[in-house]
């Protein structure tokens, strides 16, 4: 019985890392550019909101805070965000994922364990202003 359990437990697992999609970097840009996603920061439920035009500006809420930026997205999928509270002189990268319900997963590429998951990314030509809402 506990054997049974335990291989359950396995297969559910294996699944949900077999549900991910890692996107390319031509994927990445379907899916990211002109785009207004909602969601939520994994390991602290702080909800984000990250608005990207069709040409990767961004606009960006996260908690009580709001930053302009811009996203670069490599060939190979690596997903960067550059922002104006640090004059773009740094970059978060991340790979994407999609997953269950066509939502998005991001990673952080410096192995830290810090992750994004999107609950809604609708289409958008336009970035509303920073007194919008998160969610």
């Amino acid at each position: 019985m506990r054997l049974a359990i335990a291989t359950l437990i396995l297969a559910a697992c294996a699944g949900t890392a077999w549900a991910q999609e890692l996107l390319d970097g031509k994927a990445a840009r379907q899916a990211l550019l002109g785009v207004d996603m909602r969601g939520v920061h994994e390991s602290s439920g702080t909800p984000f909101r990250e608005c990207i035009t069709p040409r990767g500006v961004t606009a960006y809420w996260f908690g009580e805070n709001f930053d302009e930026g811009r996203v670069r997205i490599d060939d190979a999928g690596l997903v960067c965000f550059s922002y104006r509270s640090t004059n773009y002189t740094s970059e978060a990268c991340w790979t994407a994922y999609r997953i269950a319900g066509g939502n998005l997963r991001f990673e952080s590429a410096r192995g830290s364990g810090e992750a994004f998951v999107t609950k809604a990314a609708p289409r958008v030509r336009t970035c509303p202003g920073k007194d919008a809402p998160v969610s």
